[in-house]
């Protein structure tokens, strides 16, 4: 919360999707930028707001940079919205290579994929934006960062890892009771810190291990020792090879013990693609402000019906194709017991 109120620059009301569907903030472009925007959750859908398609923007320039959906594949009716929503955007880019292949496939634009913003600012940055935490440990340490996901298989290697190295073992999680999970040699777990106390435990680490996306995107910003635990979804594997990092997933106990042996990251290379890939990222969302800037609001597919029409088509077939299934497998059925009876 510090941090928003000391970098963010917000408007001064709070904006729900419904809000937005009834008050104008006055904005003349919008952009939908990173993480898991275009996601379809179970009991509240999509967020209308994150595929800027309320009332107020209607009409309005609008970029998504960076979008994902998630790990999640749609079902047609939620394939029928999304192809209905993203058909007014002006420019649209994805963060992993699964939604590219999607919209490509499903809609036939030209969609790029990009870096993640974090990546858009150099690595002294970060440095400069790290603060000394209250806890700073003594020795050298291994740091754990698991995201979304609870791993105590991956949590009880690296401490087995952290001790056959001697080095003293951190996790950043709210999970307390991780530090127990190896009873004969418990841990630290740090959950009350902030965004620059985070990079500080990352910059400093010896040894850093993570299911998160952005704790892979800031160990090769920082230049770290990274691992990458399970995690659903391809955006982790998506970024670990484009910068030729996919030994860095490490999915197994001995895997995770042994990943002191892995060769070093040769990050002489690494800054060699990065820099090129954020030229292109840059390049993307910098062109698509100053085009907008000349141009009124030209939706990327005027007219979506044939869209709309073709993925009706679709959720029909599959429907009919449901039923002769189901249809089939009771006649089988019936003609099984018939012969039981006889």
């Amino acid at each position: 919360k510090k941090f928003q109120d000391t970098y963010y620059i917000k408007t001064d009301k709070c904006y729900t999707p419904s809000k937005l569907d009834k008050e104008d903030p006055g904005f003349d472009c919008y952009i939908c930028a990173t993480d898991v925007l275009w996601k379809y959750h179970k009991k509240s859908g999509f967020d209308k707001g994150y595929f800027l398609a309320s009332d107020c923007m209607k009409g309005k320039k609008k970029i998504a940079y960076a979008a994902s959906r998630g790990a999640n594949d749609y079902n047609k009716a939620q394939e029928i919205q999304f192809l209905e929503w993203i058909s007014d955007f002006d420019y649209i880019s994805a963060r992993e290579a699964s939604l590219k292949k999607y919209i490509v496939s499903e809609a036939g634009l030209v969609v790029p994929n990009v870096l993640d913003p974090v990546f858009l600012m150099p690595r002294e940055f970060y440095v400069n934006l790290a603060k000394k935490p209250e806890y700073v440990p003594e020795k050298k340490y291994a740091l754990i960062y698991l995201a979304m996901q609870n791993d105590p298989v991956m949590i009880k290697s690296v401490t087995e890892f952290a001790v056959k190295n001697d080095l003293e073992l951190i996790e950043l999680s709210e999970l307390l009771e991780n530090r127990d999970l190896v009873p004969e040699h418990p841990h630290k777990v740090i959950c009350d810190i902030g965004v620059e106390e985070w990079l500080w435990y990352i910059l400093h680490s010896e040894y850093f291990f993570t299911n998160s996306f952005h704790g892979c995107c800031f160990s090769i910003i920082l230049q770290k020792r990274f691992f990458a635990g399970n995690r659903g979804g391809d955006k982790i594997d998506f970024l670990l090879e484009l910068f030729g990092l996919q030994e860095r997933r490490l999915l197994t106990y001995k895997e995770v013990l042994a990943a002191d042996k892995l060769p070093e990251i040769n990050y002489a290379l690494i800054e060699e693609k990065k820099k090129k890939e954020v030229e292109a990222s840059s390049a993307f969302i910098l062109t698509a402000i100053r085009d907008l800037e000349k141009r009124g609001h030209q939706p990327l597919i005027p007219d979506p019906s044939p869209w709309i029409a073709k993925a009706e088509m679709k959720k029909k077939r599959r429907k009919r194709k449901k039923k002769n299934i189901v249809v089939r497998a009771f006649g089988k059925a019936k003609r099984t017991l018939k012969g039981f009876l006889k």
